[in-house]
């Protein structure tokens, strides 16, 4: 199947609802553009690692919008979790 979109003056572009319900794109989405050694591009869903089958967890953005979270004394390891433990 093959759709087509204008880019406009500013670089934008609009994906084809049909696209956007089949890979689950929606509104703050972000997507990753690769160039391939084709010279072909790939678009991909930046992948979170909070989301999960219940729904959507973004740890930036909680750590933004909480203050408690922002004057923790405790440091992570990479994969999240306090180092201690």
């Amino acid at each position: 199947m093959q759709y087509t979109a204008k880019i406009t003056k500013r670089g934008q572009i609009t994906i084809p609802a049909e696209i956007r319900k089949e890979r689950n794109w929606s509104e703050g989405s972000r997507l990753i553009f690769s160039v391939n050694s084709e010279n072909n591009i790939e678009i991909h869903k930046e992948v979170n690692l909070y989301d999960t089958e219940w729904g959507n967890y973004d740890f930036k953005k909680a750590v933004a919008e909480d203050l408690e979270l922002q004057m923790s004394n405790f440091t992570q390891g990479r994969e999240g979790w306090p180092e201690n433990e």
